[in-house]
C-alpha cells in the first residue's frame, strides 16, 4: 500500500512540480488529438489445455479524441472499436485431438493514456457473437465479452507497435501488432 502511494505521488504530482515554472506547449511533443486507427495482430491464445494462434483486425474511431482531462504533460483518449478476431487451436484430450475455430467478430472501447511522448498504456473493453467451430458442436454463434490491457509504442507519428493481455470467454490471449494511424 505504501509503494503504490509513492508510485501514484510519482506520477500525478512530481511531473507537476517539474513544470511549475511554466507548462510546455503540447504542440512541441505531442499532437493535440488521437484520430482514427487501423491494428492488425497475431493471436497467441493460452487457454483450454493448450496453444492456440489466430490473427485480428481493429478499427478504432475517436470519441474523445483530446482525452477525459486535460493535462499539460500525459495524453489520453477514447476510442471505439469494431474488429474481428479468428483463433484456432488444438490440444488433446484422452488420446484424441481436439479443434477448435473462433470467428469472432467484436465492437468495444479502448482507452489510452500516454505516459511519455512515445509510450501508451490503454484498457479495453469488447463484445461480440463468436461462431465457434469444433467437433461435436453445431457452430451455433454465441455471445462474448472481452477486456485487455496492453502497451503502444510509436515508431513514427503515424506507426506504432501495440502488444497486449487480453481474456474473455473464450480465451486468455496475447496480441502482438501494429497500428496505423490516419
Amino acid at each position: 500500500m505504501l509503494i503504490g502511494g509513492a508510485v501514484g505521488f510519482c506520477l500525478l504530482f512530481l511531473p507537476a512540480l517539474a513544470v511549475a515554472d511554466g507548462y510546455p506547449d503540447v504542440d512541441d511533443y505531442a499532437d493535440d488529438g488521437f484520430g482514427m486507427d487501423l491494428s492488425a495482430y497475431g493471436l497467441f491464445n493460452v487457454a483450454y489445455h493448450g496453444f492456440g494462434v489466430g490473427a485480428g483486425i481493429q478499427f478504432a474511431y475517436p470519441l474523445l479524441p483530446t482525452g477525459l482531462f486535460e493535462h499539460p504533460r500525459y495524453r489520453d483518449a477514447l476510442h471505439a472499436l469494431v474488429g474481428l478476431d479468428f483463433y484456432h487451436w488444438t490440444w488433446d484430450s484422452q488420446g484424441s485431438d481436439i479443434r477448435l475455430m473462433v470467428l469472432a467478430p467484436h465492437a468495444g472501447v479502448r482507452y489510452a493514456l500516454y505516459l511519455t511522448d512515445y509510450l501508451g498504456l490503454f484498457a479495453t473493453l469488447m463484445l461480440g457473437v463468436g461462431i465457434v467451430e469444433a467437433e461435436g458442436t453445431s457452430g451455433d454463434p454465441a455471445f462474448y465479452w472481452s477486456g485487455s490491457a496492453g502497451a503502444i509504442w510509436d515508431l513514427t507519428d503515424r506507426l506504432s507497435v501495440r502488444c497486449e493481455f487480453g481474456w474473455g470467454r473464450y480465451s486468455d490471449v496475447f496480441r502482438l501488432g501494429a497500428l496505423l494511424r490516419f
